[in-house]
């Protein structure tokens, strides 16, 4: 599958600052066609290029998932103050890769 085969849509959100500038950067949301593609970019987190023009990918979560998060940010921030494994996948903490 070719990488245009593999992207379903891909649209940038918000609208341009600087009196409509076309050189903001804005975020853009990426629809992939198959979970395996989307692993794929999400493993370029270590890629040279995206590190020197400061570009990431992120996961676009649900307001659910993203009200889920803040309430269980702190649980997550002690843990890892306490030196454990803390981390989400998703709206789903895990610490010590036990979901809590």
């Amino acid at each position: 599958m070719s990488q245009r085969a593999a992207i379903d849509v891909v649209h940038r959100i918000g609208r341009p600052k600087d009196g409509g500038s076309n050189n903001t950067m804005r975020p853009v949301i990426i629809r992939f066609l198959s979970r395996m593609t989307r692993v794929l970019w999400r493993g370029s987190k270590k890629n040279g290029y995206l590190k020197n023009n400061r570009l990431n990918f992120k996961e676009d979560l649900t307001s659910a998932a993203r009200d889920t998060r803040r309430r269980l940010w702190p649980v997550v921030e002690a843990a890892r103050q306490k030196g454990d494994k803390a981390y989400f996948v998703g709206n789903k903490p895990f610490i010590n890769g036990i979901e809590i």
